[in-house]
């Protein structure tokens, strides 16, 4: 999975990204540049070494830059560039790209993304603020409500007029997932189906 998942604030970006990432059964290494991910403490690092080291052993792994995203992303990109079977989130993933280029780490793990092996999810608020090669090499895209004209007419060179109007059509907290490798796009209407809080600590009682 190279997944993007477009979202407003408050619609469930993160949350969803979170979801998909469990589904894989692998270890999950988040991004966390606005601090999203609270309800793991224990497993939120901010220096790369601890990075390095706690990745090699843990099931799930937090990086917070505490400086700059976008030079903190290096030294964690470069940790894990030689492991296989994880899943990464790199969430508010816009803050390490533009419209016409990513970091060029970023850049480097979307091209080499394997389906079977390593799977990159990325947050962003907007559509048009993607990277060119972010949503060229995305095999799926995942739509929160956007109305939007710059952000429809993405969605419409990418993945159809029709999932456009579905975008800008569904209700709050609802998302169409469009299939880029398939063609084909569905529509959740369900947040209960994939919704767990990942900002409160009593969450993981709750879901353990």
């Amino acid at each position: 999975m190279n997944a993007l998942v477009f979202g407003r604030r408050q619609q469930g970006k993160s949350t969803l990204a979170f979801a998909l990432a469990e589904e894989k059964q692998l270890p999950v290494a988040i991004y966390d540049i606005n601090a999203q991910f609270r309800a793991w403490p224990e497993e939120v690092v901010s220096d790369p070494s601890d990075f390095a080291l706690k990745i090699e052993d843990s099931d799930l792994v937090i990086y917070r830059p505490e400086s700059d995203p976008w030079e903190e992303f290096e030294p964690v990109a470069d940790a894990l560039w030689e492991r296989d079977g994880y899943v990464l989130i790199v969430d508010e993933a816009s803050q390490l790209q533009s419209p016409s280029a990513a970091h060029p780490k970023l850049d480097r793990l979307v091209r080499m993304c394997d389906a079977k092996t390593v799977h990159l999810i990325q947050t962003i608020h907007r559509p048009a603020d993607a990277a060119v090669i972010c949503r060229s090499l995305a095999t799926d895209w995942y739509i929160f409500r956007t109305n939007q004209e710059n952000d429809l007419k993405v969605i419409a060179e990418r993945c159809g007029a029709r999932v456009a109007q579905e975008a800008a059509s569904i209700q709050p907290h609802e998302y169409v997932h469009w299939d880029d490798s398939a063609g084909i796009y569905t529509v959740c209407k369900r947040p209960d189906s994939w919704f767990r809080d990942i900002h409160d600590t009593r969450s993981i009682a709750a879901n353990a």
